[in-house]
């Protein structure tokens, strides 16, 4: 309890709280060992080390508590209606009626619209359905509430689309904007009851409304690439609160914002396929849209179309022959995944640092959408005692840039941090080259050629070891021999082999290094190391295999400490070999290299004390290991090492790069779609009126 203590004290600053959350993974993995390797067991090691510390993000439920039923009806009050539709009323009689018989008065106002469909009674019956199904919400009656929304929704579309009252409509009146509030409304009230009620079923069709004379079927679509069946459930991103994100995305239209989360497939299941690259209960966004179709040969009754598109596809729905913007949320549906306790980057973090054996379910790279053949991939490579969830501030912000969310799709790779950086790398070859066959066996695709790595820290080391060509200078680091000559068992003479001997992925064409310790970094001393050596448990690779290898070739081996380096901070030590000759190798001709790096030591305290004792650098990696030959760009940031990436200076660089990438490719500024707003009749853009003149 002590360690809790500790962690959850607002008076201790953040580095004392990591030390409690290392101290209590420690003690976890000692009395544990190795059996956290399924996911359900590092679940439950995740909740045990999230209670010392405050989540990055979190995401929950609004407090909208209040009681339904009919002894509402006691105190219940209608809302009232605009100074619009109150003059509809009275120019039809019905306020007088409207008081006293409010639902009977709807539905004349319903009957009156559809005979006579004027742009004023539109939108008085849409308004009017909408307040009807608020109160029988409110009090229970959730069918009736239903078959109101619906009706709501169906006239909102009639005021918006109708080509009857294209010479009506006035885009610049605030009428305008009501009607799609309403709209929203009235499919989010609907939505918000079929949810819960396991009511609401893809590519199912359900008879709603009625009447004698009027009739509705609704039924449910999802567009894109998204199957229905992988699907859990679906939740409305207005039912929740979230913080720990500054920068909150949405985008303004029709339609209502939702966040979809997969079914969890058994491990069994995502042996092949694409299936292995989803995070378990991934969370994306989806907008619902519900198209109204009249009745024509083929049917008797109206169709209400409600389709469940994917933002990260489309932006708009074309309608009429106009395109119109859909309502997104990108960031709370993500931050919605994100608060999932398995993935606080406290708990991977301690985890996968103290070893490298618990939940190597988790390890590999991810894919937060369908794969795309069309888009570059992006992929983001975590540092030393960190997870992928440390760039949720940049993907976030990266992923609300049109340009970027239409062209790049994102990836992240989550490895052991506690190893030695070049296993993890030759891990990483071994990961892009098994997904490159997955997703493109016959290379088709030349966006997959464009890949970008973006690596913070140590990450950033992993990310140059895919872009540089071995040689034979790797293998010299342990002997002057040939490796032809060394004995031993084939199947770890292979894994040495990939370890010292590579060439550059084919499909890497950038590379972005953040805060990373080109040459070695001071933290990586004699106490760091040895506390490393204890706390840090050795991959059961370096264990086993190597430590026979060298037995067998002693004689022909040199700098033997390089196969039996134990943890990572000793492979980031400014002597370390691997780093040396990390500098010397040839890097891929087309690859093109940019760096970030940080520098905050002008704001050091020590200073004060005696300025002979600051090191320029971002507090763990100094600015003389930081900086690196032969980059493109090269952009500072006043930040500390653990920061660096998520500073708004940092996300601006990469988002310049990525953009820069795309034109060096003759991709920027590819049509994303005309947003053509749904306008009066007679309205012409300035290219309608270029087209006309033609």
């Amino acid at each position: 309890m002590d360690f809790l203590k500790i962690a959850q004290n607002d008076g201790f600053s953040p580095s004392y709280r990591c030390a409690a959350i290392v101290m209590l993974a420690a003690l976890l993995v000692m009395v544990l060992g190795c059996q956290l390797n399924n996911m359900d067991d590092a679940r439950r090691f995740a909740k045990v080390i999230a209670l010392t510390s405050d989540p990055d993000v979190e995401v929950k439920p609004l407090d909208k508590y209040e009681y339904r039923g009919p002894v509402r009806r006691l105190w219940t009050k209608r809302e009232t209606p605009s100074d619009r539709t109150q003059l509809v009323l009275r120019q039809n009689n019905l306020d007088q009626t409207y008081r006293s018989s409010p639902a009977e008065t709807v539905a004349v106002v319903q009957q009156t619209c559809r005979q006579n469909p004027t742009i004023s009674m539109v939108h008085a019956s849409a308004e009017l359905s909408e307040i009807e199904a608020n109160w029988m919400a409110r009090v229970g009656e959730k069918k009736a509430a239903v078959q109101l929304y619906l009706t709501s929704v169906m006239h909102a579309y009639q005021f918006l689309f109708d080509g009857q009252l294209d010479i009506k409509r006035n885009a610049y009146d605030p009428q305008f904007r009501r009607i799609c509030d309403i709209y929203n409304r009235s499919l989010e009230g609907m939505l918000r009851i079929m949810c819960p009620d396991a009511e609401f079923q893809p590519e199912h069709v359900y008879e709603i409304l009625e009447a004698e004379d009027f009739r509705v079927e609704f039924e449910m679509h999802i567009e894109g690439r998204w199957k229905v069946e992988e699907f859990e459930r679906f939740e409305l991103v207005s039912d929740f609160k979230m913080k720990g994100l500054e920068n909150s995305y949405r985008t303004f239209g029709l339609g209502v914002p939702l966040i979809a989360v997969r079914e969890q497939v058994p491990e069994a299941d995502k042996i092949a396929g694409f299936e292995q690259y989803y995070p378990p209960s991934l969370a994306m966004p989806m907008t619902a849209f519900c198209e109204v179709l009249p009745p024509d040969d083929d049917h008797s009754s109206y169709r209400v179309i409600m389709r469940l598109h994917d933002p990260l596809e489309t932006s708009s729905v074309n309608v009429a022959g106009r395109n119109v913007p859909l309502e997104t949320e990108f960031t709370l549906p993500l931050a919605y995944y994100l608060s999932d306790p398995l993935l606080d980057s406290n708990v991977l973090s301690a985890a996968t640092l103290l070893n490298a054996d618990i939940a190597d379910d988790l390890y590999g790279l991810y894919m937060i959408e369908p794969y795309d053949p069309e888009k570059i991939p992006v992929v983001m490579v975590h540092g030393f005692w960190s997870s992928p969830v440390t760039w949720l501030p940049m993907f976030n912000d990266l992923r609300a840039d049109p340009e970027i969310r239409k062209q790049y799709q994102f990836w992240f790779y989550m490895y052991p941090t506690g190893q030695p950086f070049w296993i993890s790398a030759r891990q990483m070859r071994s990961d892009l080259n098994k997904l490159r066959q997955t997703v493109d066996p016959e290379k088709t695709s030349n966006a997959i050629d464009q890949m970008v790595l973006v690596g913070h820290s140590m990450g950033g080391l992993l990310s140059r070891m895919q872009a540089i060509d071995s040689g034979e200078q790797f293998w010299q680091i342990l002997s002057d021999d040939p490796f032809d000559t060394m004995i031993g068992d084939a199947e770890e003479l292979d894994e040495l082999k990939d370890l010292f001997f590579f060439e550059p992925n084919q499909s890497v064409a950038r590379v972005i290094t953040i805060a990373s310790p080109h040459h070695g970094t001071r933290y990586a001393n004699t106490a760091t190391r040895w506390i490393g050596q204890k706390l840090f448990s050795l991959p059961q690779l370096l264990e086993s295999q190597f430590s026979d290898f060298v037995y067998e070739n002693e004689s022909q081996l040199k700098n033997i400490k390089t196969l039996t380096v134990p943890t990572s901070v000793d492979s980031l030590a400014p002597d370390s070999l691997f780093i040396q000759t990390m500098g010397q190798a040839r890097k891929a001709d087309r690859v093109i290299f940019h760096n970030i790096y940080g520098d905050n030591s002008e704001g050091s305290w020590l200073k004060f004390i005696n300025p002979n004792w600051i090191v320029p650098g971002d507090g763990i990696v100094a600015v003389e290991s930081a900086k690196i030959d032969g980059v493109a760009s090269e952009v500072e940031v006043d930040e500390e090492h653990s920061d660096v990436h998520r500073h708004p200076q940092a996300i601006v660089e990469v988002r310049r790069i990525l953009l820069g990438h795309l034109e060096s490719l003759g991709r920027l500024g590819e049509d994303l779609g005309r947003d053509t707003m749904v306008r009066p009749a007679g309205f012409q853009s300035s290219a309608d009126s270029v087209k006309t003149n033609r």
